[in-house]
């Protein structure tokens, strides 16, 4: 049977849908059916930029983070269509990226496992980096916490894992202690961590989290997971608080982190304003 016709004749319902229900690439903006992939189904990228992306996170690597965190790896650099994405995520309410961002993801979270050489039977808490209260009202999510669970969802799919029997599962049981007072009375348009320095940073995180009362992380084996990475702040501060709650932190993972040439650049900014 021939089916392009059927392909013919999808394509012009979705046209027809693309005028009450409008969509755009994430990464370059354009609509219509080159969102469309080979079954017919809209995608949050077109080809072009998903290619650009899976480039971008082919190859995960340890980031250089001036608060380090043993076992961190990152998916990929904090630039070009990696980045708008993730941007797109947080801030612009397409979730419906998230697998793709997941993917990237999972691939730094494999890595962590597979260089721990965790025994069969084992079972891994993914632990997503919080976010402040107000970015939770503001978004309605967790960024961090809907790739993490992304993660669980695909890894334990997966073939490597099956073989070891070794399973995950994501605990969202961190939480923000304190609100950044300057940011809230001095600065109340700010963007949050991202507008601030190394130090500036360490000093927000610091003593900024705890684990949930309920929950136990004693003997535990964990990583931290987050969608981007800066100095390390908040990733040291979560594997901190969860060490100090008894647990074995494995490592943190991260779809993309700021390459250090860019921290050097920013931090010069903060120092000589324009």
């Amino acid at each position: 049977m021939d089916k392009t016709p059927r392909k013919r004749g999808k394509k012009a319902l979705y046209a027809v849908w693309e005028l009450f229900f409008p969509a755009t690439c994430v990464g370059c903006g354009v609509g219509g059916t080159a969102l469309l992939d080979a079954a017919g189904t809209r995608r949050a990228l077109c080809s072009r930029c998903e290619t650009s992306l899976r480039k971008q996170t082919s190859a995960v690597y340890t980031p250089v983070l001036q608060h380090p965190v043993p076992g961190a790896v990152a998916a990929g650099i904090y630039e070009k269509t990696l980045a708008h994405v993730i941007l797109s995520m947080k801030n612009a309410g397409r979730t419906d990226t998230v697998p793709e961002l997941a993917r990237a993801l999972g691939r730094a979270v494999a890595t962590i496992i597979d260089r721990a050489q965790v025994p069969a039977g084992t079972r891994i808490l993914l632990i997503p980096a919080p976010s402040s209260q107000r970015s939770v009202q503001r978004r309605g999510y967790v960024p961090a916490e809907l790739l993490a669970r992304q993660v669980e969802h695909e890894l334990n799919r997966s073939v490597a894992l099956h073989r070891r029997k070794v399973r995950v599962k994501t605990h969202h049981i961190l939480s923000l202690e304190k609100e950044n007072i300057y940011q809230r009375l001095i600065r109340p348009n700010t963007a949050g961590q991202k507008t601030l320095g190394a130090s500036a940073r360490a000093q927000r995180m610091e003593g900024a989290m705890r684990v949930s009362p309920r929950a136990s992380v004693a003997g535990a084996l964990c990583i931290v997971c987050d969608d981007v990475m800066t100095t390390g702040a908040t990733v040291f501060e979560a594997a901190r608080v969860l060490r100090q709650g008894g647990a074995r932190v494995l490592g943190a993972a991260c779809v993309a982190a700021v390459s250090m040439q860019k921290k050097v650049d920013e931090e010069a900014l903060m120092v000589h304003p324009d």
